[in-house]
């Protein structure tokens, strides 16, 4: 389980990339499945730090998803 500091820190990464999720136009229904795939696309990568991915995940919002078409 995760210490005090460290579920603060991850509170606030997947708050960040909620943000960008919906500041990038994604529908706030379609934000839990973007969540829910990008932690699979972490835990592949176990060693490396979360905050590294934040680039990776907002490059990945330049590619329109169909949950988003509409």
């Amino acid at each position: 389980m995760a210490t005090g500091g460290r579920a603060d820190r991850e509170r606030r990464f997947w708050d960040r990339y909620r943000n960008i999720l919906l500041s990038r136009g994604v529908r706030s229904a379609s934000v839990g499945c973007y969540v829910m795939r990008a932690e699979q696309f972490i835990r592949t990568f176990p060693k490396r730090r979360r905050a590294a991915y934040l680039g990776t995940l907002r490059h990945s919002l330049t590619v329109r998803s169909p949950l988003d078409a509409g």
